[in-house]
């Protein structure tokens, strides 16, 4: 490591071992609802970590700069345990505007890309094959083994039928759909989705964040874990109701105090949020009653 690079790393916050585990615990369990979206929607894990990448290198570029000065690509690495491989092909495709590349596809999403563009595996004008599920010639278990690397074909076959994508008769199979989505978000709630949590992560890291300059943003919640079901029920009519009114008093507010447009153009505009949301789960450790 050269002096210069010592000096960055030495630099860097220190964090405690308790600390990390705690942090990487919460984003375990932050995770747990946005993955399953994720796999509900044909997002293969690589997808993500490729995803992943390029927020840390973005993060690390802009949100940990110094005054008027760029963060050079060792310092990237160092910040985000990336390689400077890694950081240069994620800046220049930021710079190149290529977006985020497709590494680690759904398995089922490349069998079906196959079946579609695959020669071997279409007839004329490109139509896909109705395909035997295995056999000594053209095959689904031939096409999964080319397209799928070592999953199983009759796993493959059973997910594809579960998500709708893939149709058997007579002992052959068709493909019904050229991608595999396996759920109905469509783009417009999927940009909600990312906006409203981002919000909210935002929010709590500005305040875990903020010294005695900085002003805290508002961020409440109420809970209780010891509701019976019909109890849980009524509380979430109250909530849906006072805060169905909340929100109005609020929006209504928001309305009559924005910038005209053509102002806006002139001078800086804050965006704002306030959600309200009601969150359940069952407690299942006392089910079937104390021994």
């Amino acid at each position: 490591m050269t002096a210069a690079l010592a000096i960055v790393e030495n630099s860097l916050p220190l964090m405690s071992d308790q600390v990390k585990k705690g942090l990487l615990a919460a984003y375990s369990h932050l995770l747990r609802p946005l993955v399953r979206v994720l796999i509900r929607n044909g997002v293969a894990f690589g997808e993500l970590a490729e995803a992943i990448k390029h927020v840390y290198v973005r993060s690390a570029a802009e949100d940990f700069a110094e005054k008027d000065k760029r963060v050079s690509g060792s310092r990237i690495a160092i910040l985000t345990g990336l390689t400077r491989k890694d950081v240069k092909r994620i800046l220049d495709a930021v710079t190149n505007n290529s977006g985020l590349a497709s590494q680690g596809v759904n398995r089922a999403a490349r069998v079906l890309e196959g079946w579609h563009q695959d020669p071997e595996f279409t007839g004329p004008y490109g139509i896909p094959l109705e395909l035997p599920f295995d056999g000594p010639d053209i095959s689904f278990a031939l096409l999964v083994r080319r397209y799928s690397g070592d999953m199983p074909a009759r796993a493959m076959l059973d997910e594809l039928l579960r998500v709708g994508v893939v149709d058997e008769a007579q002992g052959k199979l068709k493909p019904l759909s050229r991608y595999f989505i396996s759920s109905d978000l469509d783009p417009e709630n999927a940009k909600y989705f990312g906006e409203v949590l981002h919000d909210l992560a935002a929010t709590i890291e500005h305040n875990f964040s903020a010294d005695g300059k900085t002003q805290p943003r508002f961020e409440r919640w109420v809970t209780n874990d010891r509701l019976s079901e019909f109890n849980a029920r009524k509380f979430h009519g109250i909530v849906s109701k006072l805060g169905t009114q909340y929100l109005e008093t609020l929006d209504n507010w928001l309305s009559s105090n924005e910038i005209p447009e053509l102002e806006a153009r002139t001078q800086p505009i804050i965006r704002v949020r306030v959600g309200v949301y009601f969150y359940e789960e069952q407690d299942k450790s006392n089910l079937g009653g104390k021994k």
